[in-house]
């Protein structure tokens, strides 16, 4: 049986919560108080949360109708089942820190394997379906190359298997086949499919891969909305077919037309509004399933190269940006494909090759701009900047440029770049590394935010934005490699911010920032070519594509916070009851009770929560057993949490549950609140012993 304390089992909606009229507490018997003009549970007197246990929180007066401040069960008036506050705040450009190093492969202090160069765009995404992401990658630059998975939490290896991938190619992953289990496309050199586990389904030679610097990043698509997802790389599209035996299908090939100067990147994309998706490789555009040729006679003069979508003039329809990659002839425009025009016409950069651009609102005006890497600038691109007089916001020095900013990529002049608003402000940041340093660049000027020393020899890869922990908040994956070895110790980059360059990095790094207060993004980046829409959370290809200009108008920039401005945080909470099948009660005594979640960002599966004999906050608290969250759990859920005492002792029990809390000292997960985690069931016993 349960002691006196049952009654704090009941949820705040039953008809026991409320019982007797009342006008003061005096009118109410020994444990309950008037709240509200009726007798309520006394769950305890506060002066916030964090004074409050067994998932109830603070309610003062005026707010409740009541002597004084009390501890009031979530749901229950005036609070609905979550704290909204929880969201957080905005903090200012002004306040960003130097990043933390959350984790690395491989670890420090650990001897390097020979291929520990990384050189390929990594991915997040969840590969077993527990809804914890992996981190995805292929290392190694000579020799034979490692397709690798790590944890996205701390960087730990899941599985290491030897491939044929060129050793800077980029790779994509998806749920190809609709099993639930997400695949991973490759050039090895042919397109080759791998599991989930990193083993070979299938392969073919086309399209084809050059030397280790020609790299066609394949993305995936529904490019017809029906059946299973195309693969697009190069400039042909292709099927992994799955039944009775495994295998690549093309549909189309034109075995790579005209090149940028380190391979082409292709983009699925509804360019003529038919809901079919044509394909964008370089300055040509194909039909997705038929391969026949739509590109438009005013872009035939130009090279190939870089691709990304966006709608510049806000008229409902996709407009393409191309970056023109040619040693010493880097060129950007902004084509209208749909009314068959230039917004931006041909415009020549001093310098540079030309790297993958991005789009996003750089300076806050809620129109898009655009941005590219080259051999010795960042540049980001506004076509308000090509208007006479140039406004005045336009700092840059060569045409159409919005800022630039001085960077070392001699080697290749094309490494890629992302966007994300890591502050919550509403203007993004651009992510880059070029061969000596990651850094994070202000929107609207181009100030330096905060750099770390990464290296690499550059080829196209770019660093991604995405939750790698599911802590609510996003974190930066970047890759490294020892090309440069210590050149950068003397290069002209030999200090940033006040930081002195070490010499040579290699692997990949997980960047956090050191208070946790960057934004919440998705857990996912699955491919080069990322623009939110094409890809489902789990991994999956929607069927019907939602166009990402009308709901983000953004590329190579990931969800920011679900719609959310600002920082969320989970708030878990915890109530203790008893199963229906509490065992034996002499080998063992099932503990049970709830875990709730009342912030904002949701708790994930594995959240540690204990048992205990006697207050955990106080010397002798004997730790009974762990209990782990099964389920995600999003703002006002509770899920049930059991674990099992082994040869119990004999009652009756001070039982207490600390939810987050691992047994060992540890608080695994950051919450909105820390105090209020505790729940109490003072007089408890084994129903099967006299107690």
């Amino acid at each position: 049986m349960l002691g006196c304390s049952a009654e704090r089992l009941l949820e705040p909606d039953s008809p026991e919560y409320r019982t007797t009229a009342c006008s003061q507490d005096s009118d109410c018997r020994s444990g309950r108080r008037c709240i509200g003009g009726g007798c309520v549970i006394d769950y305890g007197d506060c002066t916030t949360d964090d004074d409050c246990q067994d998932d109830t929180y603070c309610a003062c007066p005026p707010d409740i109708k009541s002597e004084r401040c009390a501890c009031v069960p979530w749901g229950q008036p005036p609070r609905p089942r979550y704290d909204e506050t929880c969201q957080g705040a905005v903090f200012s450009p002004s306040e960003f820190l130097p990043p933390k190093l959350k984790c690395q492969w491989p670890p420090a202090g650990m001897t390097a394997p020979v291929y520990k160069d990384v050189m390929t765009t990594p991915l997040v995404i969840d590969l077993d379906g527990d809804r914890a992401p992996e981190i995805v990658f292929a290392a190694g630059t000579v020799g034979p190359t490692h397709l690798i998975a790590i944890s996205g939490r701390d960087c730990s290896v899941l599985w290491d298997k030897t491939t044929k991938l060129s050793g800077c190619t980029s790779i994509a992953a998806a749920d190809l086949d609709g099993d639930g289990k997400v695949e991973i496309v490759g050039l090895a050199p042919g397109l080759t499919v791998f599991n989930h586990q990193g083993d070979v389904l299938a392969s073919r030679l086309e399209p084809g891969s050059g030397p280790c610097f020609r790299d066609y990043p394949p993305a995936i698509a529904n490019l017809d909305g029906k059946g299973p997802p195309e693969i697009v790389a190069g400039a042909g599209v292709f099927r992994y077919v799955a039944t009775p035996t495994p295998q690549v299908e093309m549909l189309w090939n034109y075995n790579i037309l005209e090149e940028g100067s380190w391979g082409t990147i292709a983009i699925p994309v509804d360019l003529d509004g038919d809901g079919i998706l044509e394909v964008v490789s370089g300055h040509n555009v194909f039909d997705g399933i038929s391969g026949a040729n739509k590109t438009k006679p005013l872009t035939k003069d130009l090279v190939g190269g870089y691709p990304a979508i966006g709608d510049f003039n806000a008229d409902g329809h996709p407009d393409i940006v191309l970056v023109s990659s040619r040693n010493g002839d880097q060129k950007v425009s902004v084509f209208d494909y749909f009314n068959n025009r230039f917004l931006m016409p041909p415009t020549a950069a001093k310098d540079g090759w030309g790297g993958p651009p991005t789009v996003a609102d750089f300076d806050g005006d809620g129109k898009p701009e655009f941005a590219t890497a080259s051999r010795t600038f960042y540049y980001v691109y506004s076509p308000d900047c090509l208007q006479s007089p140039t406004p005045a916001k336009c700092k840059g020095t060569d045409d159409g440029v919005l800022w630039q900013s001085a960077t070392e990529d001699e080697s290749s002049g094309s490494t890629g770049s992302s966007v994300f608003d890591f502050n919550g402000d509403g203007i993004a940041e651009v992510v880059y590394r070029d061969e000596c340093w990651l850094r994070v660049y202000n929107g609207p000027d181009g100030t330096k935010r905060f750099a770390a020393p990464v290296t690499s020899g550059t080829v196209q890869e770019e660093p991604v934005i995405a939750d790698t922990d599911g802590d609510g908040h996003a974190e930066i994956v970047v890759v490294s490699d020892t090309a440069q070895n210590n050149r950068c110790k003397g290069s002209r980059s030999a200090m940033e911010l006040g930081i002195k360059h070490p010499g040579a990095t290699f692997g990949v790094h997980v960047y956090q920032d050191p208070q946790n207060r960057f934004m919440p993004s998705r857990k996912i980046w699955n491919q080069h070519a990322y623009h939110i829409t094409h890809i489902d959370d789990d991994g999956r290809v929607p069927q019907k594509q939602q166009d990402n200009w009308r709901s983000y108008n953004n590329f190579r920039q990931n969800v920011q916070g679900q719609g959310m401005s600002t920082p969320p945080l989970p708030d878990a909470t915890g109530k203790v009851g008893l199963p229906p099948d509490v065992g034996d009660c002499t080998t063992l005594f099932r503990l049970s009770g709830q875990l709730c979640n009342r912030g904002v960002a949701p708790l994930f599966p594995g959240l540690p929560s204990t048992f205990y004999l006697g207050d955990p906050r106080k010397p002798g608290a004997r730790g009974l057993c762990t209990a782990t969250l099964e389920q995600t759990t999003y703002a006002g859920e509770c899920r049930p949490i059991a674990c099992d005492w082994r040869s119990p002792s004999s009652p009756p029990y001070d039982l207490w549950l600390r939810v987050n809390d691992d047994g060992k000292g540890g608080r695994p997960q950051p919450q909105c609140k820390a105090g209020n985690d505790l729940a109490h069931l003072p007089i408890a016993s084994c129903p099967s012993q006299p107690g």
